[in-house]
C-alpha cells in the first residue's frame, strides 16, 4: 500500500471496533479494541497471538502475529497492520469507492454488481453470477472480477435466486448464495480466500449478523430477547434478509409456539424462499407436526439452496433423521424416496461448506458440485 492510499483510507476510522486476541489453538485471550489492544498485547505471555477484528458489517478477518519478535507496539502499528488486509482496506475506502460507481451496476433483473475500491496486490481471477442455486445454477455472466479488491453485490427482495462464484487470485472458487434484500461485500483477503460480509438494512438484523460473526453469542441471545416472531415475520414481507436473520436467530433463542402463528402458511406466503420455509419447517418439526414439516422440506429445498449456512444445516440434519425408526412418523416407500431426493439436493453442499462464513458458501470450480475446500 502507497502512503498517499494509506492516508486516503485513514485507518484512525478502525480505533473503536472490537478486537479480539486468540491462542495458537483458537483459545480466547481478551478483547479490546484496536485503540486498546496493543496495551493489551504487552501484558499477554503467549509467543504467538491470533489478532482478529469485526468490522461494522460484520466480517471478521485478523492474522497471527508474533509478541517475541514485534514486542512493542503502538496503536498506529496496529492500524497499519490491519489496513493492510483486503477487507478492512474495502471497508477504509468503501466511501470513495461508492462515489466513483455510481451508475446503474445492474448485471441481471434485480440484481447488481459493482467493484470494489483498493490497494495493488489484491486481485481475483474472475468473478460469475449464476442463475439459480445449487445444483440448479446455470448460465453463468462473467463479472468485472480482476484487477479489483472486491465486489459489493445487492439482491432485489423480489430478484430471482443467484449465486455467485469468485475466483481469488489463488486456490479453490468459492461459490455462496445471494439472500433477498441485502448488500453482499465480497474481497479478497489474502492471495487464496475471500472475506463476505453482510448487510440487510436494519440495523438490528445487522448487528445480530455483527455479533454472530464475532463470537458474541450471549450479547446475540440478549438482544433476541427484545424481539419476536412477529417481527421476524412482519420483516420477512419488506426486508427479507433481515427477517430470515431473525427468524432463524429466533429458533435458537425463543419457543416453537411463539413462532407458530407468525410463520403459519409459509407454503402460500413465500413459496419461493427456502429459508423463511426452512423456518416455518422447523417450527412445525419442533411442534411434533412432522407431516407439514416433511412436506415444507421438501419444497424448501426444491425452490433451491438457502442463502444462509444455518438453513442449510437444519435441512440437511431433518431431512437425514426423518426415515422408518421405531417412535417416528410413518413413512411410506414412496415418502422415503421423496425425502432422499430432497436430501440429496442439499447433502454435498452442507458437507462441504465454509463454516467460517454465515452465507451458504461451498468451493468448486462448478458451483452445482462442491469440493473440498478450507472447511
Amino acid at each position: 500500500m502507497t502512503e498517499a492510499a494509506y492516508r486516503a483510507g485513514d485507518p484512525s476510522r478502525l480505533e473503536n471496533l472490537p478486537v479480539e486476541l486468540r491462542s495458537e489453538d483458537f483459545a480466547l485471550i481478551a478483547r479490546a479494541t484496536v485503540s486498546t489492544v496493543a496495551a493489551t498485547l504487552r501484558n499477554v505471555s503467549d509467543d504467538n497471538v491470533y489478532l482478529s477484528v469485526t468490522l461494522p458489517d460484520g466480517a471478521k478477518v485478523g492474522r497471527m502475529i508474533s509478541c517475541v519478535d514485534e514486542p512493542a507496539r503502538s496503536t498506529e502499528d496496529i492500524e497499519t497492520m490491519l489496513a493492510k488486509l483486503g477487507s478492512v482496506s474495502a471497508f477504509l475506502h468503501a466511501e470513495e469507492a461508492e462515489a466513483a460507481h455510481e451508475a446503474d451496476a445492474d448485471v441481471r433483473h434485480g440484481i447488481s454488481c459493482t467493484p470494489i475500491a483498493g490497494v495493488e496486490g489484491t486481485a481475483f481471477r474472475g468473478a460469475a453470477l449464476y442463475r439459480g442455486t445449487g445444483m440448479g445454477a446455470h448460465d453463468p455472466l462473467p463479472l468485472p472480477g480482476t484487477a479489483v479488491a472486491g465486489l459489493s453485490f445487492v439482491r432485489a427482495k423480489d430478484a430471482p435466486a443467484a449465486t455467485v462464484q469468485i475466483m481469488p487470485s489463488t486456490g479453490d472458487s468459492a461459490n455462496f448464495v445471494l439472500p433477498r434484500g441485502a448488500t453482499i461485500r465480497v474481497v479478497a483477503d489474502g492471495e487464496d480466500w475471500i472475506a463476505v460480509s453482510i448487510a440487510t438494512g436494519i440495523t438490528t438484523a445487522d448487528d445480530i449478523i455483527r455479533l454472530r460473526a464475532g463470537g458474541q453469542v450471549d450479547d446475540v441471545a440478549a438482544l433476541l430477547r427484545g424481539l419476536k416472531a412477529t417481527d421476524a415475520a412482519s420483516w420477512m414481507e419488506t426486508n427479507p434478509a433481515a427477517g430470515v436473520v431473525l427468524g432463524y436467530g429466533l429458533l435458537r433463542a425463543d419457543t416453537p409456539e411463539a413462532m407458530d402463528a407468525p410463520f403459519a402458511n409459509a407454503l402460500s406466503r413465500w413459496p419461493d424462499d427456502p429459508d423463511a420455509l426452512i423456518i416455518a419447517a422447523e417450527v412445525a418439526a419442533r411442534l411434533g407436526r412432522h407431516e407439514e414439516a416433511m412436506a415444507t422440506y421438501q419444497a424448501a429445498v426444491k425452490c433451491g439452496l438457502p442463502a444462509y449456512n444455518f438453513g442449510l444445516n437444519y435441512a440437511a440434519d431433518r431431512l437425514r433423521a426423518y426415515g422408518p425408526r421405531q417412535g417416528g412418523p410413518e413413512i411410506t416407500a414412496e415418502l422415503k424416496t421423496r425425502l432422499e431426493a430432497a436430501l440429496h439436493r442439499v447433502y454435498p453442499f452442507a458437507n462441504q461448506q465454509e463454516s467460517s462464513v454465515l452465507l451458504t458458501c461451498y468451493t468448486g470450480t462448478n458451483p452445482t458440485s462442491p469440493s473440498v475446500g478450507h472447511g
